[in-house]
């Protein structure tokens, strides 16, 4: 459960007789490409009873490097209240648990790498705000966490993607902005870093030019926690798919790996 209050003393020291009985996947600063990595496992997760938000999809992919990715869907009308919860996964038992949190408690911080992109070129044709309730200008934020065991946030993706839907049905690119921020420090006085922050590719279309999508990829490293010389490691990567209902899909994923990394869980906040 995500809880602030937790009493770190007695935290620190579960954690760290747990890091002795695990040998770090990474030794070195970076976190390394090994092209060579296999799929061990694919687990579908369902959720444990107690869970606050059913989610559409929770996927759990387990490398032959050590590393386990984290993956979720969903869809969300524009306009709607923001969706923000936290999540744990139990991989043995295949099942996970969320948490929904209140939007009030978003910690706003400012990212250290920023991305934009402005789409300079005129609309295909142009909106009519009379013509129908969907058309005009439309905006999705995705944003994915990674959190330690007390509940904090160490290091944060945030996507964004705004789009015009026309009143022929389709939908033209205007801006999308990503921006990443690591705790530096965290409470518990260690040290997270942004590797890298990137737009993967370019706006696409869909057939018909009926939708559009936009992705994000994102790695940090942490290399002060238990053993200074082992390294932990976060990576997300979200979509968005902008419609032309007003209406957007979404995906994301969360990394882990390292030392520790089966301490790390994380939050989604989709708006």
């Amino acid at each position: 459960m995500k809880s602030k209050g937790m009493q770190l003393g007695a935290l620190l020291a579960a954690m760290l007789l747990l890091s002795m009985a695990f040998v770090p996947a990474a030794s070195a600063q970076g976190a390394p490409e090994n092209k060579d990595k296999k799929i061990i496992e694919i687990k579908q997760l369902k959720p444990e009873a107690g869970s606050e938000v059913i989610l559409d999809s929770l996927q759990a992919t387990k490398w032959s490097d050590g590393s386990v990715k984290i993956s979720g869907s969903g869809e969300k009308q524009v306009g709607a209240p923001a969706q923000y919860f936290h999540w744990e996964v139990n991989i043995s038992k295949g099942t996970y648990k969320t948490t929904k949190l209140a939007v009030a408690d978003l910690r706003e911080t400012t990212p250290i790498i920023t991305n934009v992109e402005i789409n300079n070129g005129k609309s295909k044709s142009i909106p009519d705000e009379s013509a129908a309730m969907t058309t005009g200008q439309h905006s999705a934020t995705v944003l994915v966490v990674t959190d330690d065991p007390p509940g904090e946030d160490l290091a944060k993706t945030t996507h964004q993607l705004t789009w015009t839907i026309n009143t022929d049905g389709t939908v033209d690119f205007n801006w999308r902005t990503s921006g990443c921020w690591a705790a530096n420090p965290s409470s518990l006085d260690t040290h997270w870093f942004v590797d890298s922050c990137n737009f993967l590719g370019s706006v696409t279309y869909s057939s018909g030019r009926t939708s559009l999508s936009s992705e994000v990829n994102s790695k940090f490293h942490n290399y002060d926690w238990g053993f200074d010389s082992w390294v932990t490691y976060a990576e997300h990567w979200s979509k968005i798919q902008g419609r032309n209902d007003s209406w957007y899909d979404y995906w994301w994923d969360t990394t882990h790996s390292g030392e520790d990394w089966f301490l790390l869980d994380g939050d989604v906040y989709a708006s």
